[in-house]
């Protein structure tokens, strides 16, 4: 079987800019001409039914197992937020800049950056440690994270994300508060985790979920890792994804 397969972050954005550009010659033929097409979510999906009549939606997963659980629900102090991804999406930063300012002049929160260890994002570069991304650490480090970050601007563009990160986070217990963009939105549901969307309300989710109780903070990272292990692991997925690339019995 011919499979155009789309199951990473990446790519999925990719594919989201034909709806804008009109030109990207072999992503559309490959949609045009594959037997089936898979999408890791409906926004994709809905572009990808428009060429190709066979289209399954298989949604980002991860390896929770491979994922460090954190143990330790106790807020440090200073409180130890995070954000993980490549050197590309750095500036979505930017849309919470002056949250994360008010957030840091209120508690002294520090930024975990797992990605490049190149400066590029101006003065919040003050509150921000740096680490670089490896294969095998990212599994370590988000178990460390206070509270993961995920803030994406309401663009055409990022409508087709796969919500990568917040699986990543929820996978090593550790909460998550995301722009509710896309998938965003019903993953945030799911996790029962916040989806602010202006300033004020980013600086009240995260100071929200930092000062809840130890047993809450626990109970809310358990969860999410529950939740990724039955909707969001590759187990989860899969039967059906042997069934859409034709491995299925």
């Amino acid at each position: 079987m011919n499979t155009a397969i789309d199951d990473r972050e990446g790519f999925a954005a990719f594919l989201l800019r034909l709806r804008g550009r009109g030109s990207a010659p072999k992503a559309l033929i490959a949609a045009q001409t594959a037997d089936r097409v898979v999408a890791g979510n409906p926004v994709l999906a809905e572009w990808a039914a428009e060429h190709n009549r066979d289209v399954v939606i298989v949604p980002s997963c991860v390896a929770p197992d491979r994922y460090r659980q954190k143990t330790d629900y106790t807020v440090r102090d200073p409180p130890r937020l995070g954000w993980i991804g490549s050197a590309g999406n750095e500036s979505y930063l930017q849309v919470v800049a002056s949250a994360l300012r008010e957030v840091h002049r209120r508690t002294g929160a520090r930024l975990t950056l797992i990605g490049t260890t190149r400066p590029t994002l101006g003065d919040l570069e003050a509150m921000i440690d740096r680490v670089a991304w490896s294969e095998s650490s990212q599994y370590a480090l988000l178990s460390e994270l206070d509270l993961g970050l995920a803030p994406v601007p309401n663009l055409l563009y990022e409508t087709g994300k796969c919500g990568y990160k917040l699986l990543q986070y929820a996978a090593a217990g550790t909460p998550v508060v995301a722009s509710p963009v896309g998938v965003n939105r019903e993953i945030l549901s799911a996790l029962q985790m916040p989806g602010p969307e202006g300033s004020d309300e980013w600086v009240d989710a995260i100071l929200d979920v930092l000062t809840r109780p130890m047993q809450a903070r626990e109970a809310l990272g358990r969860r999410a890792r529950e939740v990724i292990e039955l909707r969001y692991s590759f187990d989860a997925w899969l039967p059906r994804w042997r069934d859409a690339v034709g491995l299925g019995s």
